[in-house]
Protein backbone atom coordinates (compact mmCIF):
# COMPACT_ATOMS: atom_id res chain seq x y z
CA UNK A 1 0.00 0.00 0.00
CA UNK A 2 1.41 3.47 -1.09
CA UNK A 3 0.59 5.96 1.31
CA UNK A 4 2.75 8.32 0.39
CA UNK A 5 -0.05 10.73 -0.81
CA UNK A 6 -1.67 10.70 2.52
CA UNK A 7 0.88 11.83 4.50
CA UNK A 8 2.40 14.16 2.07
CA UNK A 9 -0.45 15.12 0.03
CA UNK A 10 -0.13 18.00 -2.89
CA UNK A 11 -4.01 19.28 -2.16
CA UNK A 12 -6.31 18.64 0.36
CA UNK A 13 -9.76 19.03 0.48
CA UNK A 14 -11.70 19.48 3.98
CA UNK A 15 -15.52 18.02 2.87
CA UNK A 16 -17.82 19.38 5.73
CA UNK A 17 -15.98 22.47 6.53
CA UNK A 18 -17.42 25.01 8.49
CA UNK A 19 -17.30 28.34 9.63
CA UNK A 20 -18.56 27.94 13.30
CA UNK A 21 -15.36 27.68 15.85
CA UNK A 22 -16.78 24.79 17.58
CA UNK A 23 -17.74 22.63 14.32
CA UNK A 24 -14.73 20.49 13.70
CA UNK A 25 -15.26 21.06 10.11
CA UNK A 26 -13.71 24.34 10.98
CA UNK A 27 -11.11 22.77 13.69
CA UNK A 28 -9.65 20.48 10.92
CA UNK A 29 -9.53 23.46 8.51
CA UNK A 30 -8.17 25.79 11.03
CA UNK A 31 -5.45 22.93 12.21
CA UNK A 32 -3.92 22.67 8.67
CA UNK A 33 -3.56 26.06 8.17
CA UNK A 34 -1.56 26.50 11.61
CA UNK A 35 0.50 23.66 10.56
CA UNK A 36 2.49 25.43 7.77
CA UNK A 37 1.23 23.05 5.15
CA UNK A 38 2.10 24.10 1.80
CA UNK A 39 0.15 22.37 -0.39
CA UNK A 40 -3.71 23.58 -1.56
CA UNK A 41 -6.26 23.39 0.51
CA UNK A 42 -9.92 23.59 -0.28
CA UNK A 43 -12.82 23.91 1.94
CA UNK A 44 -16.08 22.25 0.69
CA UNK A 45 -19.26 23.54 2.65
CA UNK A 46 -22.93 23.24 0.60
CA UNK A 47 -24.34 26.53 2.15
CA UNK A 48 -23.17 28.54 -0.34
CA UNK A 49 -20.72 29.78 1.83
CA UNK A 50 -18.13 31.81 -0.34
CA UNK A 51 -14.70 32.09 2.54
CA UNK A 52 -13.69 30.75 5.48
CA UNK A 53 -10.28 31.45 6.95
CA UNK A 54 -9.87 33.34 4.14
CA UNK A 55 -9.91 30.26 1.61
CA UNK A 56 -12.30 29.88 -0.70
CA UNK A 57 -15.42 27.94 -0.22
CA UNK A 58 -16.77 25.22 -2.31
CA UNK A 59 -20.51 24.46 -2.13
CA UNK A 60 -19.85 20.65 -3.72
CA UNK A 61 -17.14 18.48 -4.57
CA UNK A 62 -17.89 18.87 -8.59
CA UNK A 63 -16.87 22.24 -8.51
CA UNK A 64 -13.36 20.80 -7.31
CA UNK A 65 -12.05 20.70 -10.90
CA UNK A 66 -8.70 20.55 -10.17
CA UNK A 67 -6.51 17.32 -8.73
CA UNK A 68 -7.45 16.78 -5.14
CA UNK A 69 -4.84 13.83 -3.49
CA UNK A 70 -6.49 13.69 0.01
CA UNK A 71 -10.07 14.19 1.04
CA UNK A 72 -10.65 14.79 4.70
CA UNK A 73 -14.53 13.85 5.58
CA UNK A 74 -16.53 15.62 8.58
CA UNK A 75 -20.02 15.17 7.92
CA UNK A 76 -22.89 13.22 9.05
CA UNK A 77 -22.43 9.39 8.82
CA UNK A 78 -25.14 8.99 6.56
CA UNK A 79 -23.93 10.84 3.83
CA UNK A 80 -20.21 9.81 4.40
CA UNK A 81 -21.04 7.04 1.16
CA UNK A 82 -23.09 9.00 -1.05
CA UNK A 83 -20.27 12.00 -0.75
CA UNK A 84 -17.72 10.20 -1.32
CA UNK A 85 -19.27 8.17 -4.22
CA UNK A 86 -20.06 11.64 -5.85
CA UNK A 87 -16.75 12.74 -5.57
CA UNK A 88 -14.67 9.50 -6.92
CA UNK A 89 -17.28 10.30 -10.26
CA UNK A 90 -16.40 13.96 -10.48
CA UNK A 91 -12.44 14.57 -8.80
CA UNK A 92 -9.50 14.02 -10.39
CA UNK A 93 -6.59 12.37 -8.30
CA UNK A 94 -8.33 11.35 -5.47
CA UNK A 95 -5.75 9.09 -3.88
CA UNK A 96 -6.45 9.36 -0.36
CA UNK A 97 -8.71 10.07 2.62
CA UNK A 98 -9.22 10.65 6.21
CA UNK A 99 -12.85 9.68 7.20
CA UNK A 100 -13.31 11.72 10.65
CA UNK A 101 -17.19 10.74 10.93
CA UNK A 102 -18.11 8.57 13.77
CA UNK A 103 -21.16 6.31 14.10
CA UNK A 104 -20.55 3.20 12.10
CA UNK A 105 -19.69 -0.11 13.46
CA UNK A 106 -18.88 0.90 16.40
CA UNK A 107 -22.63 1.66 17.27
CA UNK A 108 -24.24 -1.10 15.95
CA UNK A 109 -25.16 -3.55 12.70
CA UNK A 110 -26.37 -0.29 10.50
CA UNK A 111 -22.93 1.49 11.33
CA UNK A 112 -21.32 -1.74 10.11
CA UNK A 113 -23.63 -1.78 7.26
CA UNK A 114 -22.51 1.31 6.02
CA UNK A 115 -18.84 0.62 6.73
CA UNK A 116 -19.04 -1.89 4.73
CA UNK A 117 -20.03 -0.54 1.86
CA UNK A 118 -17.61 1.87 2.02
CA UNK A 119 -14.83 -0.01 2.48
CA UNK A 120 -15.99 -1.66 -0.86
CA UNK A 121 -15.97 1.77 -2.54
CA UNK A 122 -12.86 2.32 -1.30
CA UNK A 123 -11.33 -0.78 -2.48
CA UNK A 124 -12.54 -0.65 -5.72
CA UNK A 125 -10.51 2.81 -5.83
CA UNK A 126 -7.56 2.07 -4.45
CA UNK A 127 -8.24 4.85 -2.32
CA UNK A 128 -5.66 4.68 0.80
CA UNK A 129 -7.99 5.61 3.97
CA UNK A 130 -7.56 6.17 7.91
CA UNK A 131 -10.51 5.85 9.85
CA UNK A 132 -13.60 5.94 10.21
CA UNK A 133 -14.18 7.52 13.94
CA UNK A 134 -10.82 8.59 14.07
CA UNK A 135 -9.11 12.23 14.84
CA UNK A 136 -6.59 12.17 11.48
CA UNK A 137 -2.63 12.35 11.12
CA UNK A 138 -0.26 14.49 12.24
CA UNK A 139 2.74 14.44 10.06
CA UNK A 140 5.36 17.36 11.13
CA UNK A 141 7.97 16.86 8.44
CA UNK A 142 5.33 17.53 5.56
CA UNK A 143 4.22 19.37 7.87
CA UNK A 144 0.49 18.96 7.99
CA UNK A 145 -1.85 18.78 11.15
CA UNK A 146 -5.14 17.19 9.43
CA UNK A 147 -6.64 16.47 13.09
CA UNK A 148 -9.49 17.80 15.14
CA UNK A 149 -6.96 18.36 18.46
CA UNK A 150 -7.75 21.72 20.10
CA UNK A 151 -4.65 23.10 20.36
CA UNK A 152 -3.34 24.26 16.60
CA UNK A 153 0.71 24.02 18.05
CA UNK A 154 2.60 20.99 16.63
CA UNK A 155 4.98 19.11 18.52
CA UNK A 156 8.26 19.40 18.09
CA UNK A 157 9.91 17.75 14.82
CA UNK A 158 11.28 14.02 16.28
CA UNK A 159 11.80 10.71 15.34
CA UNK A 160 9.31 8.87 17.10
CA UNK A 161 6.00 7.60 14.98
CA UNK A 162 2.80 6.93 17.10
CA UNK A 163 -0.32 5.08 15.65
CA UNK A 164 -3.70 4.23 18.23
CA UNK A 165 -6.84 3.06 18.04
CA UNK A 166 -8.18 5.23 20.61
CA UNK A 167 -8.36 8.59 19.24
CA UNK A 168 -9.32 10.62 22.80
CA UNK A 169 -5.74 8.65 23.70
CA UNK A 170 -4.06 10.45 20.69
CA UNK A 171 -4.85 13.59 21.17
CA UNK A 172 -3.75 13.19 25.18
CA UNK A 173 -0.30 12.15 23.26
CA UNK A 174 -0.09 15.40 21.25
CA UNK A 175 -0.85 17.35 24.11
CA UNK A 176 1.80 15.97 26.15
CA UNK A 177 4.49 15.80 23.47
CA UNK A 178 3.78 19.57 23.02
CA UNK A 179 4.39 20.18 26.87
CA UNK A 180 7.10 17.93 27.14
CA UNK A 181 8.63 18.54 23.95
CA UNK A 182 9.06 15.21 22.93
CA UNK A 183 10.07 14.82 19.32
CA UNK A 184 7.10 13.06 17.25
CA UNK A 185 7.63 12.50 13.23
CA UNK A 186 3.89 11.11 13.03
CA UNK A 187 1.07 10.99 15.16
CA UNK A 188 -1.57 8.41 13.76
CA UNK A 189 -5.46 7.70 15.00
CA UNK A 190 -6.62 4.47 13.22
CA UNK A 191 -10.01 4.56 14.58
CA UNK A 192 -12.26 1.75 12.76
CA UNK A 193 -9.65 0.35 10.41
CA UNK A 194 -11.36 0.55 7.13
CA UNK A 195 -8.69 0.18 5.37
CA UNK A 196 -5.32 1.55 6.29
CA UNK A 197 -4.56 -0.75 9.73
CA UNK A 198 -1.38 -1.77 11.80
CA UNK A 199 -0.25 -3.77 9.68
CA UNK A 200 -0.18 -1.43 6.40
CA UNK A 201 0.92 1.69 9.13
CA UNK A 202 4.45 -0.58 10.06
CA UNK A 203 5.03 -1.71 5.99
CA UNK A 204 5.20 2.17 5.70
CA UNK A 205 6.89 3.40 8.55
CA UNK A 206 9.77 1.07 8.64
CA UNK A 207 10.68 3.13 5.12
CA UNK A 208 10.17 5.95 6.46
CA UNK A 209 13.92 7.59 6.99
CA UNK A 210 12.69 10.14 9.75
CA UNK A 211 11.42 7.59 11.82
CA UNK A 212 13.48 5.88 14.62
CA UNK A 213 10.81 4.34 16.75
CA UNK A 214 7.54 2.93 16.57
CA UNK A 215 4.89 3.49 19.30
CA UNK A 216 1.29 1.78 19.38
CA UNK A 217 -1.26 1.53 21.65
CA UNK A 218 -3.86 -1.08 20.06
CA UNK A 219 -7.03 -2.97 21.32
CA UNK A 220 -6.86 -5.50 18.56
CA UNK A 221 -5.05 -7.33 15.60
CA UNK A 222 -7.04 -8.85 13.35
CA UNK A 223 -4.31 -10.01 10.73
CA UNK A 224 -1.95 -11.72 13.54
CA UNK A 225 -0.15 -13.67 11.31
CA UNK A 226 1.02 -10.90 8.89
CA UNK A 227 1.19 -8.69 11.69
CA UNK A 228 4.07 -11.03 12.79
CA UNK A 229 5.70 -10.86 9.58
CA UNK A 230 5.94 -7.57 9.30
CA UNK A 231 6.60 -6.66 12.90
CA UNK A 232 9.42 -9.41 12.77
CA UNK A 233 11.36 -7.91 9.90
CA UNK A 234 11.30 -4.22 10.91
CA UNK A 235 12.04 -4.76 14.66
CA UNK A 236 15.42 -6.01 13.67
CA UNK A 237 16.58 -2.41 13.08
CA UNK A 238 13.19 -0.20 14.50
CA UNK A 239 12.28 -0.81 17.55
CA UNK A 240 8.12 -1.32 17.85
CA UNK A 241 6.62 -0.56 21.68
CA UNK A 242 2.98 -1.45 22.00
CA UNK A 243 0.45 -0.73 24.54
CA UNK A 244 -1.95 -3.62 24.51
CA UNK A 245 -5.44 -2.47 25.41
CA UNK A 246 -7.99 -5.47 26.43
CA UNK A 247 -5.54 -7.14 28.02
CA UNK A 248 -8.12 -8.34 31.11
CA UNK A 249 -11.45 -9.78 30.38
CA UNK A 250 -13.39 -6.65 31.43
CA UNK A 251 -11.09 -4.48 29.54
CA UNK A 252 -11.99 -6.90 26.28
CA UNK A 253 -15.51 -6.21 26.61
CA UNK A 254 -14.85 -2.48 26.94
CA UNK A 255 -12.75 -2.62 23.94
CA UNK A 256 -15.34 -4.17 21.54
CA UNK A 257 -17.92 -1.77 22.10
CA UNK A 258 -15.42 1.22 21.71
CA UNK A 259 -13.89 0.46 18.82
CA UNK A 260 -16.22 -2.54 17.14
CA UNK A 261 -12.65 -4.80 17.62
CA UNK A 262 -12.57 -7.89 19.34
CA UNK A 263 -9.70 -8.53 21.56
CA UNK A 264 -8.31 -11.92 21.34
CA UNK A 265 -6.25 -13.73 24.37
CA UNK A 266 -4.07 -11.62 26.00
CA UNK A 267 -1.57 -14.74 26.36
CA UNK A 268 -1.99 -15.35 22.38
CA UNK A 269 -0.53 -11.14 22.02
CA UNK A 270 1.83 -11.68 24.65
CA UNK A 271 3.48 -14.72 22.61
CA UNK A 272 3.07 -12.92 19.41
CA UNK A 273 4.92 -9.92 20.33
CA UNK A 274 7.46 -12.07 21.93
CA UNK A 275 8.06 -13.86 19.01
CA UNK A 276 8.36 -10.85 16.56
CA UNK A 277 10.30 -8.67 18.66
CA UNK A 278 7.83 -6.04 20.02
CA UNK A 279 8.56 -4.58 23.31
CA UNK A 280 5.17 -4.82 25.40
CA UNK A 281 4.50 -2.10 28.13
CA UNK A 282 1.66 -1.18 30.73
CA UNK A 283 1.15 2.42 30.81
CA UNK A 284 1.56 5.73 28.44
CA UNK A 285 4.66 6.65 30.29
CA UNK A 286 6.17 3.59 29.78
CA UNK A 287 5.89 3.90 25.76
CA UNK A 288 7.50 7.74 26.04
CA UNK A 289 10.31 6.74 28.74
CA UNK A 290 11.04 4.02 26.10
CA UNK A 291 11.04 5.87 23.31
CA UNK A 292 13.40 8.69 24.89
CA UNK A 293 16.21 6.10 25.21
CA UNK A 294 15.42 4.69 22.03
CA UNK A 295 16.02 7.79 20.23
CA UNK A 296 19.29 8.50 22.08
CA UNK A 297 21.20 5.34 22.01
CA UNK A 298 19.90 3.59 18.79
CA UNK A 299 23.67 3.91 17.59
CA UNK A 300 24.57 2.93 21.04
CA UNK A 301 22.65 -0.02 22.37
CA UNK A 302 23.10 -1.85 25.74
CA UNK A 303 25.05 -4.75 24.73
CA UNK A 304 25.09 -6.12 28.54
CA UNK A 305 22.85 -6.86 31.87
CA UNK A 306 25.15 -5.10 34.25
CA UNK A 307 24.19 -1.37 35.28
CA UNK A 308 26.41 0.38 37.55
CA UNK A 309 25.05 3.66 39.78
CA UNK A 310 25.97 6.67 40.44
CA UNK A 311 24.01 8.37 43.52
CA UNK A 312 24.04 11.24 46.08
CA UNK A 313 21.50 9.81 48.16
CA UNK A 314 20.84 6.22 49.31
CA UNK A 315 16.91 5.74 49.30
CA UNK A 316 16.68 5.93 45.91
CA UNK A 317 19.61 4.11 45.10
CA UNK A 318 18.02 1.22 47.21
CA UNK A 319 15.15 1.80 45.06
CA UNK A 320 16.69 1.20 41.87
CA UNK A 321 19.15 -1.80 43.42
CA UNK A 322 15.94 -3.94 44.31
CA UNK A 323 14.15 -2.81 40.57
CA UNK A 324 17.27 -4.67 39.28
CA UNK A 325 17.40 -7.45 41.04
CA UNK A 326 13.87 -8.35 40.37
CA UNK A 327 14.45 -7.91 36.50
CA UNK A 328 14.57 -11.11 34.89
CA UNK A 329 17.04 -8.81 31.84
CA UNK A 330 19.07 -6.70 34.34
CA UNK A 331 21.57 -7.32 37.16
CA UNK A 332 24.11 -5.08 39.34
CA UNK A 333 27.34 -4.52 38.15
CA UNK A 334 30.61 -5.81 40.35
CA UNK A 335 33.40 -3.17 40.06
CA UNK A 336 36.78 -4.74 39.40
CA UNK A 337 39.23 -4.11 42.21
CA UNK A 338 40.88 -1.37 39.83
CA UNK A 339 37.69 0.81 39.98
CA UNK A 340 37.14 -0.13 43.93
CA UNK A 341 40.88 1.14 44.75
CA UNK A 342 40.61 4.73 43.22
CA UNK A 343 37.41 4.69 44.88
CA UNK A 344 38.43 4.46 48.24
CA UNK A 345 41.42 6.12 47.87
CA UNK A 346 39.66 9.32 46.38
CA UNK A 347 36.23 9.02 48.62
CA UNK A 348 35.42 10.09 52.31
CA UNK A 349 34.54 7.44 54.80
CA UNK A 350 31.10 6.76 54.85
CA UNK A 351 30.61 6.98 51.04
CA UNK A 352 29.91 3.36 49.41
CA UNK A 353 32.37 2.52 47.15
CA UNK A 354 30.80 -0.62 45.97
CA UNK A 355 27.77 -0.58 43.51
CA UNK A 356 26.12 1.82 44.01
CA UNK A 357 28.73 4.00 44.26
CA UNK A 358 27.02 6.51 47.10
CA UNK A 359 28.64 9.97 46.56
CA UNK A 360 26.69 11.62 50.16
CA UNK A 361 24.76 14.58 49.99
CA UNK A 362 28.29 16.51 50.44
CA UNK A 363 29.14 15.31 46.85
CA UNK A 364 30.72 18.23 44.72
CA UNK A 365 31.58 18.88 41.34
CA UNK A 366 34.66 16.89 41.12
CA UNK A 367 33.71 13.79 43.50
CA UNK A 368 30.75 13.00 41.15
CA UNK A 369 32.90 13.64 38.12
CA UNK A 370 35.10 10.96 39.10
CA UNK A 371 32.96 8.10 39.97
CA UNK A 372 31.21 8.66 36.55
CA UNK A 373 34.32 8.45 35.18
CA UNK A 374 35.30 5.10 37.02
CA UNK A 375 32.21 3.96 36.57
CA UNK A 376 32.28 4.59 32.59
CA UNK A 377 36.22 2.83 32.40
CA UNK A 378 35.27 -0.24 34.49
CA UNK A 379 35.25 -3.36 31.68
CA UNK A 380 32.56 -5.05 34.15
CA UNK A 381 30.03 -1.67 33.57
CA UNK A 382 27.45 -2.36 30.14
CA UNK A 383 25.04 1.14 31.65
CA UNK A 384 24.98 4.00 33.72
CA UNK A 385 22.45 5.25 35.95
CA UNK A 386 23.10 8.35 37.54
CA UNK A 387 20.61 9.49 40.64
CA UNK A 388 20.41 13.38 42.36
CA UNK A 389 18.01 14.49 45.12
CA UNK A 390 18.67 18.22 46.09
CA UNK A 391 21.08 17.77 49.12
CA UNK A 392 23.93 19.50 50.61
CA UNK A 393 25.36 22.88 49.62
CA UNK A 394 26.04 21.92 46.18
CA UNK A 395 24.57 23.68 43.21
CA UNK A 396 22.70 21.37 40.83
CA UNK A 397 23.28 22.84 37.78
CA UNK A 398 27.31 21.40 38.68
CA UNK A 399 26.07 17.82 38.93
CA UNK A 400 24.19 17.99 35.42
CA UNK A 401 27.15 19.38 33.78
CA UNK A 402 29.48 16.26 35.21
CA UNK A 403 26.91 13.89 33.92
CA UNK A 404 26.42 15.69 30.11
CA UNK A 405 30.62 15.86 29.66
CA UNK A 406 30.86 11.98 30.66
CA UNK A 407 27.86 11.67 28.15
CA UNK A 408 29.76 13.23 25.35
CA UNK A 409 32.55 10.97 25.72
CA UNK A 410 30.36 7.54 26.92
CA UNK A 411 30.51 3.99 24.88
CA UNK A 412 27.71 3.21 27.33
CA UNK A 413 23.91 4.07 27.49
CA UNK A 414 23.27 6.64 30.09
CA UNK A 415 20.31 7.48 32.16
CA UNK A 416 19.71 9.41 34.71
CA UNK A 417 16.72 9.99 37.52
CA UNK A 418 16.98 14.04 39.09
CA UNK A 419 14.27 14.30 41.99
CA UNK A 420 12.92 16.60 43.35
CA UNK A 421 10.75 19.74 42.16
CA UNK A 422 12.22 23.52 41.83
CA UNK A 423 16.15 22.50 42.67
CA UNK A 424 16.18 19.54 40.29
CA UNK A 425 14.37 21.30 37.48
CA UNK A 426 17.58 23.48 37.44
CA UNK A 427 19.68 20.25 36.49
CA UNK A 428 17.00 18.69 34.18
CA UNK A 429 16.78 21.31 32.07
CA UNK A 430 20.81 21.12 31.16
CA UNK A 431 20.27 17.27 31.27
CA UNK A 432 17.28 17.14 28.72
CA UNK A 433 18.90 19.76 26.53
CA UNK A 434 21.74 17.79 26.07
CA UNK A 435 19.42 14.42 24.88
CA UNK A 436 20.39 12.69 27.93
CA UNK A 437 17.43 10.44 28.82
CA UNK A 438 15.92 11.74 31.93
CA UNK A 439 13.55 9.94 34.75
CA UNK A 440 11.67 11.09 37.43
CA UNK A 441 11.95 7.81 39.47
CA UNK A 442 14.70 4.90 39.47
CA UNK A 443 11.84 2.45 38.13
CA UNK A 444 11.11 4.51 34.99
CA UNK A 445 14.81 4.38 34.03
CA UNK A 446 15.53 0.78 35.34
CA UNK A 447 12.40 -0.17 32.70
CA UNK A 448 14.17 1.86 29.66
CA UNK A 449 17.31 -0.13 30.11
CA UNK A 450 15.43 -3.64 30.18
CA UNK A 451 14.00 -2.42 26.94
CA UNK A 452 17.09 -0.92 25.47
CA UNK A 453 18.65 -4.79 26.39
CA UNK A 454 15.26 -6.91 25.11
CA UNK A 455 15.55 -4.91 21.71
CA UNK A 456 19.66 -5.63 21.57
CA UNK A 457 19.38 -9.07 22.21
CA UNK A 458 16.58 -9.16 19.70
CA UNK A 459 18.32 -7.85 16.66
CA UNK A 460 21.06 -9.86 17.55
CA UNK A 461 20.03 -13.23 18.03
CA UNK A 462 19.98 -15.78 15.42
CA UNK A 463 16.43 -16.26 14.22
CA UNK A 464 15.65 -18.88 11.69
CA UNK A 465 13.06 -17.98 9.18
CA UNK A 466 9.88 -19.34 10.63
CA UNK A 467 7.12 -19.04 8.12
CA UNK A 468 3.13 -19.78 8.61
CA UNK A 469 3.95 -19.62 12.66
CA UNK A 470 0.91 -17.39 14.25
CA UNK A 471 -0.44 -17.11 17.60
CA UNK A 472 -3.42 -19.39 18.71
CA UNK A 473 -5.12 -18.58 21.92
CA UNK A 474 -6.37 -21.91 23.35
CA UNK A 475 -9.68 -22.84 25.43
CA UNK A 476 -8.75 -22.43 28.91
CA UNK A 477 -7.22 -24.56 30.73
CA UNK A 478 -5.52 -26.21 28.04
CA UNK A 479 -1.97 -26.12 26.89
CA UNK A 480 -0.47 -28.57 23.61
CA UNK A 481 2.22 -30.86 24.03
CA UNK A 482 5.33 -29.80 22.89
CA UNK A 483 3.53 -26.31 22.65
CA UNK A 484 1.75 -26.75 19.29
CA UNK A 485 -1.22 -28.22 18.33
CA UNK A 486 -1.23 -30.89 15.58
CA UNK A 487 -2.46 -32.41 13.21
CA UNK A 488 -3.53 -31.23 9.40
CA UNK A 489 -7.79 -31.40 10.36
CA UNK A 490 -6.97 -28.52 12.94
CA UNK A 491 -4.56 -26.26 10.35
CA UNK A 492 -7.17 -26.41 8.37
CA UNK A 493 -9.35 -24.48 10.94
CA UNK A 494 -7.02 -21.42 11.32
CA UNK A 495 -8.07 -18.19 10.44
CA UNK A 496 -6.06 -15.03 10.99
CA UNK A 497 -4.60 -16.77 13.48
CA UNK A 498 -7.00 -18.27 15.74
CA UNK A 499 -8.29 -21.60 16.58
CA UNK A 500 -11.61 -22.81 16.89
CA UNK A 501 -12.73 -24.05 20.43
CA UNK A 502 -12.29 -28.10 20.31
CA UNK A 503 -11.29 -29.42 24.01
CA UNK A 504 -12.96 -33.05 23.60
CA UNK A 505 -10.83 -33.34 20.22
CA UNK A 506 -7.57 -32.10 22.06
CA UNK A 507 -8.73 -34.36 25.02
CA UNK A 508 -8.62 -37.19 22.81
CA UNK A 509 -5.20 -36.70 21.10
CA UNK A 510 -3.49 -37.08 24.55
CA UNK A 511 -2.71 -33.17 24.76
CA UNK A 512 -2.20 -32.52 28.53
CA UNK A 513 -4.74 -30.12 30.45
CA UNK A 514 -3.26 -27.68 32.67
CA UNK A 515 -4.93 -24.90 35.04
CA UNK A 516 -2.36 -22.65 33.71
CA UNK A 517 -3.22 -21.79 29.64
CA UNK A 518 0.14 -20.81 27.38
CA UNK A 519 -0.51 -19.64 23.29
CA UNK A 520 -0.05 -22.28 21.22
CA UNK A 521 1.36 -21.85 17.42
CA UNK A 522 -0.63 -23.18 14.01
CA UNK A 523 2.03 -23.76 11.45
CA UNK A 524 0.85 -23.30 8.06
Amino acid sequence: MILKHLFQPSSVAVIGASREPTKLGHIILKNIIASGYKGKIYPVNPTGVREILGLKCYADVSNLLVKTELMIFSIQAPIVLPTLKHALNLCRGIKSAVIITAGFKEIGPDGARMEREIQTLLKQHHIATIGPNCIGFIDTTTPLNATFSATEKMPPRGHIAFFSQSGALSMAVLDWAIQEKIGISKLISLGNKIDIDEVSLLEFLGKEKDVKVILAYLEGIENGRKFMEVAGELSRFKPIIILKGGSTAAGSRAASSHTGSLAGQDRAYQSAFIQSGVIRVETISDLFDIASAFTTYLSLPLKGPRIGIVTNSGGPAVMATDRIERSKLLKMAEFSQETLTKLRNSFPAGANIYNPIDVIADANYERYKLALNLTHNDKNVDGILVIYTPAGAQQPEFIAKATVEIFQKTQKPILTCFMGGEIALRAIKIIKQSDIPCYPSPERAILAFEALLQHYRWQTKPHEQVRGVYPVPLPHGMVATNGMVATKERRAHCKQGFLPDRQAGLRKRGLAIRSDTIPAFCPA
